[in-house]
């Protein structure tokens, strides 16, 4: 099933122009992200749901990951949601520096409310607002491993190359990429 959606841009006012436009809205309830592609819900329900999916996904593939990756010194999970996997391989991995980035804040600010007040992030742990349809934020050969998970409902087609060549950008030399994914059928 696919759902098109097209909303004629207003000419927006002189009061308008002053403040920021909000990049979110409610819909039926759930918060979503306006102007991208991102069809999910960005709200405590969706960030439940997807650390459930982490878990999933990790009794699956029988661990964080698949690739061949011994001791990497930096690590870039690409849309990282709540954050959870990075949460993980900086745990696993304490001498990395490990990034999550994503287009919305709000889900690892769900997860620091999971956490409590007496949990944090690991230390090697950060969390940056990146949009992975737009260039990385980061310098060449910067990471030693790279992954993203279950891109693909918000990476239209056409932009895949794009967003695979900036993931390849910011690998080092000798570094790994791992995308774990569903299969994308054209019609």
């Amino acid at each position: 099933m696919r759902l098109l959606f097209w909303r004629k841009q207003s000419t927006p006012s002189s009061d308008e122009r002053a403040t920021p436009p909000r990049r979110w809205a409610w819909l039926g309830g759930r918060r979503v992200l306006t102007d991208t592609p991102y069809v999910m819900p960005k709200d405590s329900a969706e960030g439940d749901r997807l650390e459930a999916q982490h878990h999933l996904f990790k009794l699956a593939a029988g661990g964080l990951y698949r690739a061949p990756v011994r001791q990497p010194r930096a690590i870039l999970d690409v849309a990282c949601g709540t954050g959870i996997w990075a949460r993980e391989m900086a745990l696993a991995f304490p001498h990395a520096r490990v990034i999550g980035i994503d287009i919305d804040p709000s889900l690892p600010e769900r997860a620091i409310e999971i956490l409590g007040p007496s949990g944090r992030f690991p230390q090697n742990f950060r969390f940056q607002v990146a949009d992975v349809l737009q260039p990385l934020p980061f310098e060449d050969g910067e990471f030693d491993f790279v992954h993203a998970r279950l891109i693909s409902p918000f990476v239209p087609i056409k932009a895949w190359p794009q967003v695979v060549r900036e993931m390849a950008r910011v690998l080092k030399s000798g570094g790994v990429i791992e995308v774990v994914d569903g299969e994308q059928v054209q019609q």
